[in-house]
């Protein structure tokens, strides 16, 4: 009776030297994995850059970061007619040069369309060689089959965290989110190499030694009707799901602060828009009345638009921001160009405002009437509509 072991046992057995052998070619499969990972992880680092240059809508930023997901979901009938044809090596290989190909010329991209296709076809590349490394692991480590998915999916982990650091370092140096996208892509192709040179076929390939009655047994159901395909295949679309559910929180979220700063721009356009217009209607209703009539429309229009200029302080931005009290400590979102100073460099803005605004000059108050002789125009400065009216603007922050 024949005797089931795994392809390292046999290898092992008949070679002392193989034990080395196979540790160089599982490390060499796992940095592939780990080059997968970074490419994978690289791209919606750059989608801010890449939506800025190519005017893409979130929608379709969103769509281009998540993708790549339909080409993993496409891969499953091309993997397995390569694997039932060529040998497992080969589909890692493969797999490595379509996503390798697929990340560097993202950058020729003309437009929305073909660039959607390049990061499709990148998932593609990613699934096949995927398939094959699980199938490699499975089989070489047959009695540690856990030991050896789990190293795979650990070593994502890592390539997960080294692609974005490595990725922003390449970028501040380069200026330019192509940089990046290139490099990663020429690793993978130098990788081909690297598999071929160190990854054995006893490693990579089922090992049957029916001759010697010595045989790995690879196992599986002989068809696709079986509770372990079902379970598979309900765990792989949560975890899709799982995948998708992030990142479209975080188009989502994007989409969100986009909205609240294109509402509060509008606010402010029709607030001042307003202010000018109520400050019109408000002189033209004083206007007409005898003698008193034009310096009660300057007061009233000061007066009017100065109220409604103070609603600006409702509106969060830079100009007109909050001045928050000491022992409040809120959470602060800052809008792009807006600081947030020390405390002792508030004081002193604070200071300044507290002392008549400004940092010197004069301060040239212009009217425009027809009903104003030069005798009245001295008068103005001590006319009670006129004072009060220019006290509420400075109080609303506006001289």
């Amino acid at each position: 009776m024949s005797q089931l072991r795994s392809a390292a046992e046999i290898k092992a057995g008949n070679d002392p030297s193989a034990g080395v052998f196979a540790k160089i070619g599982i490390a060499v499969l796992l940095l592939s994995y780990g080059i997968n990972a970074m490419d994978r992880a690289l791209f919606p680092m750059m989608l801010t850059d890449v939506r800025r240059e190519y005017a893409f809508t979130l929608p379709q930023a969103g769509l281009m970061s998540t993708v790549f997901t339909l080409g993993m979901a496409l891969a499953g009938l091309p993997t397995g007619y390569l694997m039932s044809r060529y040998s497992r090596k080969a589909v890692v290989q493969i797999g490595i040069f379509i996503f390798s190909v697929a990340t560097i010329v993202t950058v020729v991209s003309a437009g929305f369309l073909d660039m959607l296709f390049y990061r499709a076809v990148t998932g593609i590349g990613e699934a096949m060689q995927l398939t094959a490394l699980l199938a490699v692991f499975s089989s070489y480590l047959a009695r540690h089959r856990g030991v050896g998915v789990g190293a795979v999916n650990g070593t994502y982990g890592i390539g997960a965290i080294i692609g974005p650091a490595l990725g922003a370092h390449m970028l501040v140096n380069y200026g330019t989110w192509r940089a990046p996208m290139i490099a990663f892509g020429l690793i993978g192709l130098i990788c081909i190499g690297v598999v071929a040179a160190f990854v054995r076929p006893w490693l990579s390939e089922v090992n049957r030694a029916g001759a010697n009655g010595e045989e790995a047994l690879a196992g599986g159901a002989g068809t696709l009707r079986n509770w372990n395909t079902a379970v598979l295949l309900f765990l792989s679309v949560m975890a899709g799901l799982a995948t998708q559910s992030k990142s479209l929180a975080g188009a989502f979220a994007e989409m969100a602060r986009q909205i609240v700063k294109d509402v509060i721009k509008m606010a402010i356009i029709q607030i001042k828009a307003n202010a000018g217009i109520a400050g019109s209607e408000a002189a033209s209703s004083q206007a007409m009345i005898p003698f008193a009539g034009p310096f009660l429309a300057i007061g009233a229009m000061a007066l009017v638009e100065g109220a409604v200029l103070g609603l600006l302080s409702l509106v969060p931005s830079a100009s007109g921001g909050w001045d928050i009290p000491k022992g409040i400590n809120p959470i602060a979102q800052v809008h792009s160009g807006e600081m947030i100073l020390p405390e002792k460099y508030a004081d002193v803005i604070r200071g300044i405002g507290g002392a008549g605004g400004g940092l010197g000059g004069d301060i040239h108050v212009h009217v425009h009437s027809v009903y104003a002789d030069a005798d009245s125009l001295q008068r103005l400065p001590q006319d009670p509509q006129f004072i009060r009216g220019m006290r509420e603007a400075q109080r609303n922050g506006r001289l």
